[in-house]
């Protein structure tokens, strides 16, 4: 099992460099979005977006763009248990 310290690492060793090619060539063409998300929200990797996104829009910028108008405390409780018990957790967001 990880620690912090080690976690930290493999993380930012995956996200620098050659990282993020070698998270493509596993993750890349996964049906679901897988994303990694640092601790102050802001998203470092993206498997794949949404149409009319790219991977270069939303890479480096914060999460809370992606959330629709109203629902940004509902998202912060799902990314802040995650942090917080590193399982998983959902947000149930319906836009109108």
């Amino acid at each position: 099992m990880f620690d912090e310290g080690q976690h930290a690492r493999a993380l930012h060793s995956l996200l620098s460099g050659e990282g993020p090619a070698t998270l493509d060539a596993i993750i890349g063409r996964a049906s679901d979005v897988i994303g990694v998300v640092d601790a102050d929200f802001v998203i470092r990797y993206v498997n794949w977006t949404a149409p009319g996104l790219t991977r270069e829009a939303v890479v480096g910028h914060s999460v809370f763009n992606l959330v629709p108008p109203g629902y940004a405390d509902v998202a912060r409780e799902a990314f802040e248990k995650v942090l917080k018990t590193a399982r998983i957790s959902s947000a149930i967001i319906k836009p109108e």
